[in-house]
């Protein structure tokens, strides 16, 4: 079995003469987990930051599901009621998000419908139906809107 390439290293070789400690020594190209990140990628600006403000500042910091109080609000406590991708053209209504507490805004995301249920019953002031009556009110006008 080789050895590492580098000076007093005694592990295997793993690639290219070198063991995986020292793989950042290699002098080929180098692999895709070595290559350093791009520093400041810059993104189109969406709109959604200046609307995430705008309703922090003129709703009452609680949450609009449980009434849990939201300290230091910021973007993640703003949750779309509609999917931005499927409803574009509400992703800057201020109507179509709600103030959530952040992991409330998860369970809206990424959560199933048994979470949120076991969330209810875990924090009994908690009451989806606002959410999903918001929802369905809001693809009602999305339809009326789209379907002409």
């Amino acid at each position: 079995m080789k050895n590492c390439s580098k000076e007093g290293c005694t592990y295997p070789v793993w690639g290219k003469g070198y063991c995986k400690v020292h793989q950042y020594l290699r002098q080929d190209k180098s692999s895709p987990a070595m290559k350093k990140p791009v520093q400041g990628l810059k993104r189109k600006p969406t709109g959604e930051k200046k609307v995430f403000d705008e309703i922090i500042v003129e709703r009452p910091c609680k949450s609009e599901i449980s009434g849990f109080s939201i300290y230091n609000p910021g973007p993640a406590n703003c949750a779309h009621v509609l999917p931005k991708k499927k409803y574009p053209h509400f992703r800057l209504k201020k109507e179509a998000i709600m103030l959530l507490t952040i992991d409330e805004h998860f369970l809206v995301d990424n959560g199933t419908q048994a979470q949120r249920e076991a969330y209810a019953i875990r924090f009994p002031s908690c009451n989806w139906d606002k959410f999903y009556n918001k929802q369905e009110q809001l693809k009602e006008e999305y339809k009326k809107l789209f379907d002409n």
